[in-house]
């Protein structure tokens, strides 16, 4: 167990594995799925905010906004919060004078996933096809069109939530 190579009682480094080791099973357990529950997804999503965190300080600030009640009905294909923070951090430059901030907000029946601008200058080229991709896996599941909103200033995607539909 890698756990076993961290010395002494280092709470902090066992937290870090620990989120990094829940993070990977949910990966495991949610990538043949074609929903999660929004809860999970949420949960996830605050572990690998909690990772980035932990690695690069104060450069990233994550606010999430979300009604503490039970979403057990309402579904999202898995990993696609996590994606947008993905996509936000690897666009978009941050340090501790010049944070990215980020916010994740549930409300009503969608979830947004906003953003500042701050663009990266050595950004490598890519194929930017991530948020064709998620428009394309959404597609296969509601006619609800994932949202993006550009500005100067900011970037925000809305994610529609699907509602599990149960055959009682």
């Amino acid at each position: 167990m890698l756990a076993s190579f961290i010395p002494g009682e280092n709470v902090k480094a066992h937290k870090y594995l620990n989120n990094l080791a829940a993070l990977y099973r949910y990966l495991l357990k949610s990538r043949e799925k074609d929903v999660v529950g929004l809860q999970d997804e949420l949960e996830q999503a605050e572990k690998y905010a909690y990772l980035i965190k932990e690695r690069f300080g104060n450069a990233y600030q994550f606010r999430f906004h979300y009604p503490k009640e039970h979403h057990s009905a309402l579904m999202l294909p898995p990993l696609v919060i996590q994606e947008l923070l993905v996509n936000a951090i690897k666009h978009n430059e941050a340090g501790t004078d010049f944070p990215l901030e980020i916010s994740v907000t549930v409300s009503g029946n969608e979830v947004e996933v906003k953003n500042n601008v701050m663009k990266r200058n050595n950004l490598t080229e890519t194929a930017k096809t991530g948020i064709g991709h998620l428009n394309a896996r959404y597609r296969l599941l509601t006619d609800r069109p994932v949202e993006c909103i550009e500005t100067a200033e900011s970037f925000l995607v809305r994610l529609p939530l699907l509602k599990l539909i149960t055959g009682k």
